[in-house]
């Protein structure tokens, strides 16, 4: 079930009856019912899903104007403020829980707030530096049976598989490197 192109119709065809209702009634034709409109989609969307940042993003990249910026600001946050009046939870969490599916909550329980990614971990770490040699990898891979290796920095004296104290550059899998040393070694791009 589609929820935010009908959420969006109804806040902008809304918006437009109220910019039309200050336009005949104020006598004023240079009252631009659009920006209305656009402020009124805003608004249901922030009051019905909760979404802030995201929402003011994609309707501002969408009309390609910034200088609605604070008219969708202001109405995207006030009926974020009333909603949160209203209840706590946005249209997609209540479906959620209503069809009893499971979701992460907003905070973490508090014994995982005591862990550590060392105790998670498998041991001994093995760690491949970002440029690294063909053997170190393989020999790597041999010694092991990890699906993960954290990447540090080159300028960490060890490589191939002890974790020197390096800056961490990001995480690759075994997949990969095995696909990378089969192309290499088969002959492929």
């Amino acid at each position: 079930m589609g929820l935010f192109m009908p959420n969006a119709l109804i806040g902008a065809s809304l918006g437009r009856l109220l910019g039309q209702l200050i336009r005949s009634f104020m006598g004023l034709q240079t009252i631009f019912t659009g920006a209305y409109s656009l402020a009124g989609a805003a608004a249901m969307l922030g009051g019905m899903q909760r979404a802030t940042i995201s929402l003011v993003v994609i309707l501002i990249e969408g009309t390609a104007n910034e200088h609605f910026m604070i008219p969708i600001v202001t109405s995207v946050l006030t009926a974020n403020f009333v909603g949160h009046l209203v209840t706590q939870e946005g249209v997609f969490d209540i479906m959620l829980r209503r069809r009893k599916l499971r979701f992460l909550p907003h905070e973490s329980d508090w014994l995982m707030q005591l862990c550590t990614v060392g105790d998670t971990m498998a041991r001994p770490v093995m760690c491949l530096r970002t440029i690294e040699t063909i053997g170190n990898i393989v020999d790597t891979l041999k010694a092991c049976s990890h699906h993960g290796f954290p990447v540090v920095s080159i300028g960490s004296d060890a490589g191939g598989g002890a974790c020197p104290d390096g800056r961490y550059e990001g995480v690759t899998s075994r997949v990969y490197l095995r696909h990378i040393l089969g192309t290499r070694f088969s002959g492929g791009d």
